[in-house]
């Protein structure tokens, strides 16, 4: 089966996922170390897998719901590592290319899942029976992704050590993002990084937090993007609008969601 990845050359054998749906707790050659990752990853092998059975079953109003939370959550999770690797690279520690790579992954992912899963879905053009093997699919990606590129970025294969790893949760937990999806401040960062998708975005998958507003988010204050692209990465277009603790008043030219 082909999968979304930087290059789109990578095959995925189907057998290597069966360990990982069976399992209600990450599997070992899939944890970083790093907590928030691990802990987001071990909720999409869940709700991916649930929200897949719901799907199988027609079950439409479940359906809905779990697409809406794992699109909030996944845009919250790739928001989180890239503001991650923003003040990895300000250390030194990050390597630029990995990183560049990393939020391209981010970026292919997304429009696969917009493309397969969440568009098709919203615009009644998929069965929930199609929706449901597409769900497999994107679980499958998220595995690969895991394995190549965050084991690259956070886990055996990078240079992240324990106290790093600590010393950059804790500056996560100063950001105040949102670190689930029913947490204060996920549906601003939908409508920042994915606008034409949180439109679609049913009110009630939605907790009262979740809609929230947080007054200021306290970012990393590197300025430079880490995809420099038109599009930039999800960390650059939502650093433009809201800077390192205050919302960015500057005229500077504004990078351009594509979701």
């Amino acid at each position: 089966m082909q999968l979304a990845t930087a290059q789109d050359q990578t095959i995925f054998q189907e057998s290597d996922l069966a360990p990982v749906v069976q399992s209600p707790l990450l599997p070992d050659h899939l944890r970083t170390g790093h907590w928030y990752c691990d802990i987001h990853h071990g909720m999409f092998l869940i709700l991916l897998t649930r929200g897949a059975h719901a799907a199988s079953h027609e079950n439409e109003k479940l359906t809905h719901y779990f697409v809406d939370t794992i699109t909030i959550y996944w845009l919250v999770h790739c928001l989180m590592e890239e503001e991650d690797m923003a003040g990895a690279l300000m250390k030194g520690i990050a390597d630029p290319s990995v990183v560049r790579q990393h939020c391209r992954a981010h970026t292919a992912l997304t429009q696969w899942w917009d493309n397969k899963v969440f568009s098709p879905l919203k615009t009644s053009a998929a069965s929930c029976g199609s929706i449901a093997r597409t769900m497999t699919e994107f679980l499958e990606q998220v595995v690969h992704h895991i394995n190549e590129m965050d084991q690259s970025t956070y886990g055996k294969a990078s240079p992240s050590t324990e106290e790093s790893l600590i010393q950059a949760m804790e500056a996560l937990s100063r950001t105040h993002l949102p670190l689930s999806p029913q947490m204060a401040g996920c549906q601003q960062v939908a409508e920042c990084l994915a606008p034409r998708m949180s439109t679609f975005v049913r009110p009630d998958s939605l907790s009262p937090l979740a809609m929230e507003q947080v007054k200021s988010f306290f970012l990393a204050p590197r300025r430079e993007p880490l995809l420099d692209e038109e599009h930039g990465g999800f960390r650059d277009l939502f650093f433009a609008h809201y800077g390192a603790g205050r919302r960015n008043n500057s005229n500077t030219e504004m990078p351009v969601a594509r979701f």
